[in-house]
């Protein structure tokens, strides 16, 4: 029986692919590095990483003599910036985040994103209040597919692994899910043009509102 949700953040409750994309691109031109758009082999890895992990990564495959810190310092001006422009729910999110609560399950987010703009997402979407417990990239030391942020989530929210459903979209994400003993919930959808390996999800849905208590295996 699941007893909570826990959330990813990044094209899972909100449509930011196209935010990052461009804040690396930016980012990297800062450097000299005019390359065409980030897409293909490197695209679809760099899906569920963390920033720290996605900047060094990005520093091997242009082989850049730069300072990472440098250049994750230029990215996430560029991302904020573009955060602060708005940024647009997913489609579903609202409709279940009405089902769980009606459901009376608890829910958490956790992201490899960093706090602030976590935090920035939240209130622009108004949902701040619907989580009872917030794990970012900055509060574990192994990223996904570590299972680790999802594991703080769970002990955030005293709730037993075993008893939480992931709604994720990559396949980092995915396995992470998978190794920290949870359901593993796939979402799949046409915004995201990501190439997401789905195999290792329980569940896969093209939508949130999808979802439904009895795919959690829950009574209604």
């Amino acid at each position: 029986m699941i007893k909570a949700i826990i959330f990813d953040l990044d094209d899972v409750i909100v449509n930011s692919s196209p935010k990052h994309f461009e804040a690396y691109e930016k980012a990297l031109g800062d450097f000299g590095i005019k390359v065409p758009k980030i897409s293909g082999a490197l695209r679809r890895d760099i899906y569920g990483m963390r920033i720290k992990e996605i900047m060094e990564l990005l520093v091997r495959e242009f082989r850049m003599d730069v300072d990472v810190a440098e250049l994750t310092k230029h990215r996430n001006a560029y991302f904020m910036e573009l955060v602060k422009e708005g940024v647009e729910a997913m489609p579903g999110l609202y409709k279940l985040v009405d089902d769980i609560t009606k459901w009376g399950l608890k829910r958490a987010v956790a992201s490899s994103g960093v706090r602030d703009y976590v935090e920035a997402v939240l209130e622009q979407l108004d949902i701040q209040d619907f989580f009872e417990g917030i794990v970012t990239g900055d509060d574990v030391k192994n990223p996904k597919p570590a299972p680790d942020c999802f594991l703080m989530a769970a002990k955030k929210m005293g709730i037993e692994p075993k008893y939480c459903a992931v709604i994720e979209d990559s396949t980092h994400g995915l396995n992470a899910a998978k190794k920290a003993g949870m359901l593993a919930i796939g979402v799949k959808n046409s915004m995201v043009d990501s190439d997401q390996d789905m195999s290792p999800a329980d569940i896969v849905v093209g939508r949130l509102d999808e979802i439904t208590l009895e795919m959690l295996g829950n009574k209604g």
